[in-house]
């Protein structure tokens, strides 16, 4: 195998690990990440074992955890009554919370959807309840993340060794 194909493997399976770890912590951006290495690994392989069909399959992936990721937190939000103002500041929170590492990755959308359901109804049960639902939103979307993760796993597994 030349020099160039080692080290493409090694940067495809760096793209791949470290898309693993993006999908627990959220301030890396993991499936996409993933997909990366996969993309990087077929060309490198002219496409042998991962084809445009198992590609394809990846992406959707791909997108399916992104989007469950994005809207988990929000609907989770929704789905205790939260007010405009609770989305929004669930928003901001996830914002400002990566500039504080993982605790304010987790806790940020937390907090930013009580502020703003609490700036908003000035009622601190409410605000807490829509805290709670946005966290519960939070961890449901970042399982999914993992769930998808995992089926890209399994799909170039069996592209490549099929």
């Amino acid at each position: 195998m030349p020099p160039t194909d080692i080290a493409g493997y090694t940067g495809a399976a760096a793209l791949v690990l470290v898309g693993l770890a993006g999908t627990v912590f959220p301030a890396l951006p993991g499936l996409p990440l993933m997909l990366g290495g996969f993309v990087l690994a077929a060309w490198i392989d002219n496409f042998q074992h991962l084809g445009p069909l198992t590609l394809v399959i990846l992406a959707v992936l791909t997108c399916i955890g992104l989007l469950i990721d994005g809207f988990a937190g929000l609907l989770g939000a929704k789905a205790t009554g939260a007010s405009r103002h609770a989305l929004w500041g669930a928003f901001a929170g996830s914002l400002v919370g990566l500039f504080f590492g993982l605790p304010g990755v987790l806790l940020g959308p937390l907090l930013g959807a009580a502020f703003g359901e609490f700036s908003a109804r000035r009622d601190i049960y409410q605000a807490g309840k829509v805290g709670l639902g946005t966290f519960i939103g939070f961890i449901v979307g970042t399982i999914a993340k993992i769930g998808c993760a995992f089926a890209m796993l399994a799909a170039v597994t069996l592209a490549w060794f099929l």
